[in-house]
């Protein structure tokens, strides 16, 4: 049996959320993926929580961010689509991040990357705080419906689906392609600096 560590484990999870789902989240489960007592985790982990961070770190780490452009507008940009991939490659990581209130070094350090970008936009100081949480929470939102609506039956999107079959397909994650995510925060980026200038 290979030696236990905290990257073992934190792969292990990762792997069984997006295997099984956020549902399947538990100390038990990853110990028995593990062939080890759950007690066994406990000398590598506090609790869940704990756990939840490991994960959600190492999912994150799992993609390599793009190298800054120097462009600021282009480098939001960027981070979006990184953060959306990660999103798209293990939705449970949202769920996990949203239920234990994942803040770990890595994620306070690329909140700390978004609003750099933001100190570069030329927007007045007080104007740039509100910028970056704005934009931040915009574009994570999107992120979040986008997960939650992938994991709809196609019935539950929309009840009303036979007599507004438009409406229904444009519902449909599917719809929400790469080029509508793009417009989305780029019109978010631009119409806060035009807002907050």
């Amino acid at each position: 049996m290979a030696e236990l560590s905290i990257e073992r484990i934190a792969q292990t999870a990762l792997d069984l959320v997006d295997e099984e789902g956020v549902s399947a989240f538990t100390l038990r489960a990853v110990a028995r993926r593990l062939d080890v007592t759950p007690m066994a985790l406990y000398h590598h982990v506090a609790d869940k929580a704990e756990l939840a961070s490991l994960v959600v770190d190492t999912a994150m780490n799992m993609y390599p961010m793009d190298e800054p452009t120097g462009d600021w507008k282009e480098d939001l940009w960027l981070y979006s689509k990184w953060v959306r991939t990660i999103a798209k490659q293990s939705p449970a990581t949202v769920h996990l991040r949203r239920a234990y209130q994942v803040w770990t070094p890595t994620t306070v350090r690329l909140t700390q990357i978004w609003t750099e970008h933001w100190h570069k936009s030329g927007l007045p100081a007080d104007a740039i705080e509100k910028a970056a949480l704005t934009s931040a929470m915009s574009v994570y939102g999107m992120i979040s419906e986008e997960v939650r609506m992938s994991e709809m039956e196609p019935s539950e999107v929309f009840i009303g689906k036979d007599q507004y079959p438009d409406l229904t397909s444009a519902l449909q994650t599917e719809a929400f392609s790469s080029e509508l995510f793009e417009l989305s925060v780029r019109s978010i980026i631009d119409g806060l600096v035009a807002r907050l200038s």
